[in-house]
C-alpha cells in the first residue's frame, strides 16, 4: 500500500503562489483582454478562496463556543455548591477568573407589535419612538424636478472616474 506525503501549506504560501504568475505593473500597461480576463479569474478565486476561509471559520467558533457553553455548564454547579456553603455570589480564581452567581432580570417579550404600538399611541406615546431621516434619492429627484434644494444640503461633485469590476 503506497502512503501518500500531504503536503501542509501556510495560508501565506498559498497566497503566494497565486500572486507567482501575476504579470509586473509594466506588462499590465499594455496588457491584451486575454491578460484582463485572467487576472478577473484570479480575483474570482481570491474570492473564493475567502469563502472557504470564512466558512471555516464560522465552524472553528461554533465549535469552540459550543465548547466554552460546556465548560460554563460544568462550573454552574460547582459555583452553586461554592454559594449554599458561604454564602457567597462571587469566587475570584487564582487564574484573575471570576465566577459569579446574579439574580437574571424580568424580560418583555413583545408578541404582537401592531397591537402594542396602537395601545401605546393612544394610552402613553413615551413608549413609542419616531425616527426623522432625509431621504437623498428623493431629495435627488426634488432637485432635479424643481432645480431646488433644500437649506443645509449641497451637492458635492463627483471624483474624477469611478473604477469597479464585477464579479459574476
Amino acid at each position: 500500500m503506497e502512503e501518500r506525503a500531504m503536503k501542509v501549506t501556510t495560508i501565506g504560501e498559498q497566497l503566494s503562489e497565486l500572486f507567482a504568475d501575476l504579470p509586473s505593473k509594466e506588462q499590465l500597461r499594455s496588457m491584451p483582454i486575454s491578460t484582463a480576463v485572467q487576472l478577473t479569474n484570479k480575483m474570482k478565486a481570491f474570492d473564493e478562496r475567502i469563502e472557504t476561509y470564512k466558512g471555516w471559520y464560522e465552524r472553528e467558533k461554533a465549535k469552540v463556543e459550543s465548547q466554552k457553553d460546556s465548560i460554563k455548564t460544568l462550573l454552574k454547579p460547582f459555583m452553586l455548591e461554592f454559594y449554599q456553603k458561604t454564602q457567597n455570589k462571587t469566587l475570584r480564581l487564582p487564574n484573575s477568573c471570576v465566577l459569579r452567581l446574579r439574580k437574571s432580570s424580568d424580560s418583555l417579550s413583545i408578541d404582537d407589535e401592531k397591537e402594542a404600538i396602537r395601545w401605546a399611541l393612544i394610552h402613553n406615546r413615551q413608549m413609542t419612538k419616531t425616527t426623522v431621516t432625509l431621504l437623498k434619492l428623493e431629495i435627488l429627484k426634488h432637485m432635479k424636478i424643481c432645480g431646488e434644494l433644500p437649506p443645509g444640503v449641497s451637492v458635492k461633485a463627483g471624483e474624477g472616474l469611478y473604477f469597479s469590476i464585477t464579479l459574476p
